[in-house]
């Protein structure tokens, strides 16, 4: 009987082991535009470790000065955008308008934040480290016949040189413990974790607690400090020492006026002429062309 008194004793105090997990030191965001920051970070990790990093004004960004976050302080880049957005929905039917916004989605090329922050993640993967992408962006959206809105940002993440579906065997894997309204959830494509609705950190909570993994220290990057926050304090509630990074390079690299106003002028008067998305690059083009005839 004392015997049996000793097993359930050991057996109720090994359940609130695992219940209680002691939570580990909240450590606060920090601010970084600095690659030299970044590389000094990525010199003490290692493949004990865990990176991840936020896809939208961290990894890339728009090729488009008009949709590029440094810019948005540029109140007569912004005024063009609004009237350019105006004259669309004016011009445009309504099933035209929808189809200029997707072919625009589709064709506007996407470009590295800083193109040796995204050398310096791929070393990371050379060297074993496991890196993912965790993203507020929506899987599942059906942009054409055969693709897929997940589909869609993987290869984005391929066309500026990352390839993050090596980090992790399991693929296509919904994390099912959280369940929207609408039954979705979020969802692990090619090394890339899509919210779906869901806070980050949850989200990324759910992630451990699915692949079992248990990293010595993770690394987080994003452009956000409200998740830097919210990844912060869910991995200390895990109990895992966790460094929050803001990532401001998209604010504060090439902060001149590196585009040309007629330019995006111009850009936007063929657009609305020819009903089809134009690239600022090949508006540039153009534009010289014809000033040189």
């Amino acid at each position: 009987m004392k015997y049996h008194v000793y097993i359930f004793v050991f057996f109720i105090q090994s359940i609130f082991t695992l219940l209680y997990l002691p939570a580990a030191e909240i450590i606060e965001p920090i601010h970084i535009g600095s690659i030299e920051r970044v590389l000094d970070i990525f010199a003490h990790i290692t493949d004990r470790d865990f990176v991840v990093c936020d896809i939208d004004n961290t990894l890339m960004e728009s090729s488009e000065p008009i949709e590029q976050t440094r810019f948005l302080k540029n109140q007569a880049l912004q005024n063009n955008k609004e009237e350019f957005a105006d004259r669309l929905k004016k011009n445009f039917l309504r099933e035209e308008y929808n189809q200029f916004l997707l072919q625009r989605k589709l064709q506007t090329k996407p470009q590295p934040v800083e193109s040796r922050f995204i050398a310096e993640i791929n070393k990371l993967i050379d060297r074993t480290v496991p890196v993912i992408s965790l993203t507020y962006r929506t899987s599942g959206i059906p942009l054409t016949m055969n693709l897929k809105s997940e589909n869609f940002t993987y290869q984005q993440l391929r066309d500026i040189g990352i390839d993050l579906s090596q980090s992790f065997a399991m693929d296509n894997q919904y994390l099912d413990d959280l369940v929207n309204n609408d039954m979705t959830s979020p969802l692990f494509h090619n090394g890339i974790i899509f919210c779906n609705s869901f806070q980050k950190g949850l989200v990324l909570k759910s992630f451990i607690k699915k692949t079992g993994w248990n990293p010595k220290t993770i690394f987080f990057f994003d452009d956000d400090e409200a998740n830097a926050i919210l990844v912060a304090n869910e991995m200390a509630g895990m109990g895992f020492e966790c460094h929050t990074y803001i990532y401001e390079a998209a604010q504060i690299t090439n902060t001149t006026n590196s585009f040309n106003m007629d330019v995006i002028q111009y850009q936007h008067q063929l657009m609305l002429g020819q009903k089809k998305y134009i690239s600022y690059a090949d508006a540039a083009t153009l534009l010289s062309e014809s000033q040189n005839k």
